[in-house]
């Protein structure tokens, strides 16, 4: 069985209008939060079709964690919805870079090499 997020994945512009968000909301750049009124504290990113969005004051998180605090749903009901909005459409693939694959790895801090102490 496929978790909603999974479910869900891809299809983020989609579910947050039939949800109540307005359109105006989800562009990837700073803007007014639609839940606490802040002027530029807000962002949708989408990252990796997961529905990624922070807010400075309100926080942040995935798509469903924002149905969830956009509505004041829990969580079951706001998954009837999400699985009623989307429906039996088959799975949305993540987009992919320029090279053809998703980047689902964290990045890597960069680390000084030590050199050996060759002084004695």
């Amino acid at each position: 069985m496929m978790g909603l997020s999974t479910k869900a994945r891809g299809r983020w512009h989609q579910i947050m209008p039939e949800l109540g968000i307005d359109a105006r909301f989800l562009k990837k750049k700073n803007g007014p939060c639609p839940m606490c009124g802040g002027k530029d504290r807000w962002r949708f990113s989408d990252l990796g079709g997961n529905g990624t969005w922070w807010c400075n004051r309100c926080g942040g998180g995935g798509g469903v964690a924002l149905a969830m605090q956009f509505t004041g749903l829990p969580f079951k009901e706001v998954a009837r919805r999400i699985e009623h909005i989307i429906g039996d459409a088959p799975v949305a693939r993540p987009r992919t870079g320029a090279i053809g694959r998703v980047n689902t790895r964290r990045p890597q801090r960069a680390v000084a090499k030590r050199r050996p102490n060759t002084s004695l």
